[in-house]
Parts: C-alpha cells; sequence; structure tokens
C-alpha cells in the first residue's frame, strides 16, 4: 500500500498520507441501521453531491435509480471523512463524505 492510496478491509477504511496514518471516522450506528433497513421507495436522485478536494468514480448522468451508488476520491495530501461510497436512496443521496486536508508530520533535522 502506498503512503497516499486506501484500502478497505470490511467496512472500516484506513488512510495514510506521508508518514502519519489515520483511521477514519466510523459510521454511527443508527445511520447504517438505517441505511440497511430503511424501506426502499423507488425514487431516483440527480446527479451526485460535488464535494471540494474530491473526484467523482462515477459516469456524468442527470439521474440516478434508488440503491445505485458512487464511488468519491480525495485528492492527494487530503483525507476521507466517512466512507467513499455515497448510495441514492429515497431520492436523496447518503453516505456523502467530505475530503479535508491531510495534517502532515514534518520532522526536524537532528
Amino acid at each position: 500500500m502506498s503512503c497516499f492510496g486506501c484500502m478497505i478491509f470490511g467496512l472500516l477504511w484506513i488512510c495514510c498520507a506521508l508518514q502519519k496514518v489515520s483511521q477514519q471516522r466510523q459510521v454511527a450506528y443508527e445511520d447504517l441501521v438505517n441505511l440497511l433497513t430503511e424501506p426502499e421507495i423507488p425514487a431516483s436522485c440527480g446527479p451526485p453531491p460535488v464535494i471540494g478536494n474530491a473526484l467523482l468514480l462515477a459516469n456524468q448522468r442527470q439521474e440516478f435509480l434508488s440503491g445505485e451508488t458512487v464511488i468519491y476520491q480525495c485528492y492527494r495530501l487530503y483525507e476521507m471523512e466517512g466512507t467513499p461510497v455515497a448510495r441514492c436512496k429515497n431520492g436523496h443521496w447518503r453516505g456523502v463524505p467530505r475530503c479535508v486536508q491531510a495534517q502532515l508530520l514534518f520532522m526536524s533535522p537532528i
């Protein structure tokens, strides 16, 4: 794994920036339960939200069906808050992450 990439281990995302390793915030239990158990209403979503400092890995479409997902990837030197997968559910995008500037560690010369 490179220090600018991300890997998934189950539902836990771990990313690193330079020598600093950070564990991403976990999704709140009630949000996860709602996401998995909330009844599906066949309402489509518009385009996924544009978030700052991130690339959207999805087809450029104006409409997404309920249940479809898209993936976000933060730019280099930015860390993701949340998971990279957002889902269209009941006409709204759920689980949209944020990309925040990474706190870089600099070592002073000895």
